[in-house]
């Protein structure tokens, strides 16, 4: 075949050819999909017996020095795998759910981390993050997250999480009805508008992503014996 022609077939570029689409388009807000991941991952650490227990709410706009570049690959790549190495070599591990938001204007994004952190710990990781990236005392803020299950219907209920969830979509809010979460359209504050984000909007640890959900589920299908294969294939009345 003479050089620079093909048989009409579309050619396929390598990775290295193939534009970073994830980093080049920019997330408006949480979709159905989005939510319904972050919801499922929540219910997940709490059955698994790590549940989100601590939040961080971090602003770089506050830090001394304002991370250069994307801050999709600063979250990630410093705050994020400073956070997990701290708490891995404390024997707690990564349990965590993140959510990015912004606002129209000029360095308004910010960071919402919920995470599976020991009360005996907290003040020690938020002393830490403070030594890592100096700034001001509005930089990072640190609390508690707390869940309640309803006994009948086993429905998790979370304010905390449920707030941070709140620059969504109308798809994902759904139609009017009762517990209709709340979306943010607007700054309650300043009026300004919700904006997008370059990259992800949010995401969750590989401990409690779709696989390893998937997973767990097939494990615990294989603790439970059939009645084939259980003896006598009934319990025998009193």
């Amino acid at each position: 075949m003479p050089k620079g022609e093909n048989d009409g077939r579309a050619r396929v570029k390598s990775p290295a050819q193939r534009p970073d689409r994830r980093k080049r388009s920019g997330a408006d807000a949480l979709n159905h999909h989005d939510r319904r991941n972050l919801w499922e991952a929540f219910r997940h650490g709490i059955r698994i017996g790590f549940p989100p227990t601590c939040t961080i709410d971090f602003h770089p706009v506050h830090m001394d020095t304002y991370p250069e570049g994307e801050l999709a690959t600063w979250f990630k790549d410093e705050l994020r795998n400073r956070i997990t190495t701290w708490l891995r070599r404390r024997k707690v591990g990564w349990y965590a759910i993140w959510i990015r938001e912004n606002y129209a204007g000029d360095r308004r994004e910010h960071l919402h981390l919920m995470i599976h952190c020991p009360a005996r710990l907290r003040a020690e990781l938020k002393a830490a993050i403070e030594k890592w990236y100096p700034g001001n005392a509005e930089m990072v803020a640190m609390g508690a997250l707390t869940w309640r299950k309803h006994p009948s219907s086993g429905r998790i209920a979370c304010p905390g999480f449920e707030y941070r969830l709140k620059q969504m979509t109308a798809r994902a809010q759904g139609p009017p009805r009762i517990g209709r979460p709340r979306r943010e359209v607007k700054n309650r504050y300043d009026g300004s508008a919700v904006a997008s984000v370059n990259g992800l909007r949010s995401g969750v640890s590989r401990t409690l992503d779709a696989k390893a959900r998937q997973r767990w589920e097939g494990e615990q299908e294989t603790l439970i014996p059939s009645p084939e294969t259980t003896e006598g294939g009934a319990t025998d009345p009193a």
